[in-house]
């Protein structure tokens, strides 16, 4: 699974105004990115240990941004809404998981985020992971880390053998890759998740909201892996649409509708049939134009119009 978003921290400036906007927390987005990357490194380095919580975080970014309890108890309840939200499954990773199922294999989900456990099973990709036949998939609860789960009551509890084989698949160089190893779990390396160079430089961009860059660059990694194709063609278009398409359509719809709020129409009308792609981009875009109720239309036309 993968967020659209990237980098991950990225994520944080939109917690925050969530936060502010139905709860009217007085901080500001970048403040509040600075200080909840801070507090999880510090919630690390306290702890000891590879995994901690929301709360360990949260403990350190009260005193780095100089919360309340209450809003603590906000910033969790909106970060947490927003991880079980925005999760996608994404086409490849579930081509790992058939081909488990088609080995009989057991699969578990190691949900050793700092995330509560009970968000593993409540988020959007859950029902899709339980789908499929074979073995049952099994998520782990909170608190259980790549180390953990190898003890044999807790390898009991999900009934795995101990003398099945391992495999661990991820993304990250060090929790997926360095961890596993170092415990003798065998490693499938998912680096195709990773930011391309393309993704990087959208994630990058300057000069435009906060939050559209990383949006942009998140959205484009979930279209790249997200197709059913598997032949070269069917991967050229899919980087075609997230690379360069898909920016540049929802980049120049984005203009328009600011240019038009400044402007102060109340209307766009796209003219069919070349302006229809761009009219279904604006009816998802419209919505999220902040204080601006512009309305949409399209208008039917011919070549000879």
């Amino acid at each position: 699974m993968t967020r659209p978003f990237a980098p991950p921290q990225k994520l944080f400036p939109l917690i925050v105004t969530i936060a502010k906007r139905n709860h009217n927390l007085a901080i500001g987005p970048c403040a509040f990115e600075r200080g909840r990357v801070l507090g999880e490194k510090r919630a690390r380095k306290r702890a000891g240990r590879l995994e901690v919580t929301i709360k360990d975080i949260y403990g350190e970014c009260r005193s780095i941004l100089k919360l309340s309890k209450k809003d603590v108890e906000v910033l969790i309840s909106c970060e947490i809404k927003l991880e079980i939200e925005l999760c996608r499954p994404i086409r490849a990773g579930l081509a790992l998981l058939e081909n488990a199922r088609r080995e009989g294999s057991r699969v578990v989900f190691i949900f050793d985020m700092y995330l509560p456990g009970s968000a593993a099973s409540r988020h959007s990709g859950s029902q899709w992971m339980l789908e499929g036949r074979g073995p049952p998939v099994c998520f782990l609860r909170s608190g259980r880390n790549k180390a953990e789960w190898r003890a044999v009551p807790t390898r009991a509890e999900i009934g795995i053998r101990s003398s099945q084989p391992e495999v661990h698949a991820g993304n990250h160089p060090h929790s997926d890759v360095g961890v596993p190893g170092r415990f003798g779990i065998g490693i499938e390396p998912f680096f195709q998740s990773n930011l391309n160079a393309r993704e990087s430089q959208l994630a990058t961009t300057k000069d435009f909201d906060a939050l559209l860059p990383s949006l942009l660059a998140g959205c484009s990694r979930l279209v790249r892996l997200g197709g059913t194709g598997t032949t070269a063609q069917h991967q050229r278009l899919r980087e075609l649409a997230a690379h360069t398409a898909g920016p540049f359509l929802c980049g120049f719809v984005l203009w328009v509708l600011q240019t038009a709020k400044a402007i102060g129409f109340k209307r766009l009308y796209f003219i069919s049939r070349d302006g229809l792609i761009l009219l279904k981009v604006a009816k998802e875009l419209a919505p999220f134009c902040k204080n601006s109720k512009i309305e949409v239309f399209q208008v039917l036309s011919c070549d000879l119009g």
